[in-house]
């Protein structure tokens, strides 16, 4: 099992966009959990050890941006939205929540790669006690 620090939890109610990103942060030999819903992450006891969420907006049950509420209040945890519903107030509100990034459906696999390996070297930049940009 690799370091919790490069751990990724995958919230999507879409059976079919939650194995394509398993293959996909599988591929580039990250860990990943899925998740079906926001209660089923919350319930999870490994929550505390996700580095990145990758959220979808629309779940049945608490949404997307209730569990980034939820989570900015009780544990922030760096997360890039995923949604086919797009509009400027949810966007806006994702990134009022701590989101760092927000991808719409179907997502460019290299993008949101991209951003999520981003997500995980600045943590691991500040977990070596390196400031972003210093060798």
């Amino acid at each position: 099992m690799q370091s919790p620090r490069r751990l990724v939890a995958v919230i999507d109610d879409d059976v079919s966009v939650r194995g394509a990103l398993l293959r996909l942060f599988r591929t580039a030999g990250l860990d990943v959990s899925l998740f079906a819903a926001a209660e089923e992450y919350l319930a999870s006891p490994n929550g505390a050890n996700f580095a990145c969420l990758v959220i979808d907006m629309r779940l049945p049950g608490m949404s997307g941006l209730e569990l980034l509420e939820k989570l900015h209040t009780d544990s922030p945890k760096p997360a890039l939205v995923i949604t086919a519903h797009e509009d400027e107030q949810t966007r806006t509100k994702a990134f009022a929540l701590g989101a760092v990034g927000f991808f719409r459906k179907p997502c460019d696999n290299r993008q949101l790669l991209d951003a999520v390996h981003g997500v995980l070297d600045r943590r691991d930049t500040r977990a070596d006690g390196l400031s972003p940009g210093e060798d």
